[in-house]
């Protein structure tokens, strides 16, 4: 299992927010996060995804690999200051064409142990064979 920790910051979530170009206003600024009766910003659901593809380097996965799936389910808002932890199991299998097959099913939770994000991406390794 690989574990790595983000220290999430407001500017952090305006970044992402602007490059997905999803411009809410409470993920942009406090003041807009304040008047829509948060306390801090909150980060677009899809935020955690970005950390999905992170991996210990001590984790040794084939080089080369297609991404042909991912999934996401997203729990509870991620908040500007929050600590978020990410526990990625790395496994593999095979496709019906006997495929080398790597799955990464991360689990993201806050600084209180609430699982915020959880989500699954699966890569192909052309060429291999389990």
């Amino acid at each position: 299992m690989s574990t790595k920790i983000w220290n999430i910051t407001k500017y952090a979530i305006a970044q992402y927010a602007q490059a997905v170009e999803n411009l809410e206003p409470m993920y942009l600024d406090a003041q807009s996060a304040q008047a829509a009766g948060l306390t801090t910003p909150v980060a677009p659901a899809s935020f955690c995804a970005q950390y999905q593809m992170y991996m210990d380097p001590e984790v040794k996965v084939p080089t080369g690999g297609v991404h042909v799936k991912q999934k996401m389910s997203f729990f509870k808002p991620i908040r500007a200051g929050d600590k978020i932890t990410a526990e990625t199991q790395v496994s593999e299998g095979t496709d019906a064409k006997g495929r080398l097959l790597i799955q990464y099913a991360t689990t993201f939770a806050n600084q209180d142990g609430d699982v915020v994000c959880s989500g699954v991406m699966i890569n192909m390794i052309p060429g291999s064979k389990k």
